[in-house]
């Protein structure tokens, strides 16, 4: 499926382009979709649009600013309004919808179910499981101790967002380093 406009011209694969979306023809959406099971994983609880949606909660970690975040929100939101009625069906307030900036969304109207990740994959299942995030919240360390054998961020303390983008390789690249010498030994 590509993104037209009302005039028929294809619109770019950017997020101020969701705004101009005009109805969009699901006819041709693959028929084993329907036939196939998608299971997402989520440990998040927000919706796709509004205060708690994916924009507002998740964008300012890529970057959007304070700015631009009722924008991007109004063009996703039309997205959805565009969206739901050809699927014919309305997942948007789905509480797992925001998650991975609206990925959530996207996979709801696939027809995917949702599982919290961190059970899926944690010592419920026999799995040890380490949780690499941008940030943890020290509040929430109990909680995810229930799921995790470690909670590490790459972040080595208060940064700023760009600090924070612009040394993302290599402080992932250590964060990953002291992670697997904790696995595997410093060898």
């Amino acid at each position: 499926m590509k993104p037209f406009d009302a005039n028929g011209a294809e619109l770019d694969p950017v997020p101020s382009a969701l705004a101009k979306i005009a109805p969009i023809d699901v006819s041709g959406l693959d028929a084993r979709v329907k036939e196939a099971e998608f299971v997402g994983m989520s440990d998040v609880d927000n919706p796709l649009n509004g205060d708690h949606g994916a924009t507002a909660i998740f964008g300012p970690q890529k970057g959007v600013t304070p700015e631009q975040i009722a924008g991007i929100d109004t063009a996703i939101a039309h997205f959805a309004d565009v969206l739901e009625p050809a699927m014919d069906v309305v997942k948007r307030n789905y509480l797992d919808a925001g998650a991975a900036n609206g990925l959530g969304f996207a996979l709801h109207m696939l027809g995917a179910r949702f599982e919290t990740g961190a059970e899926v994959v944690a010592r419920d299942a026999g799995v040890p499981a380490t949780l690499l995030s941008g940030a943890v919240d020290p509040a929430a360390l109990l909680r995810l101790s229930e799921h995790f054998s470690g909670c590490f961020s790459p972040a080595p303390g208060p940064i700023t967002l760009d600090v924070a983008i612009r040394d993302a390789a290599r402080l992932l690249s250590n964060e990953a380093e002291q992670l697997t010498r904790l696995r595997f030994g410093s060898k």
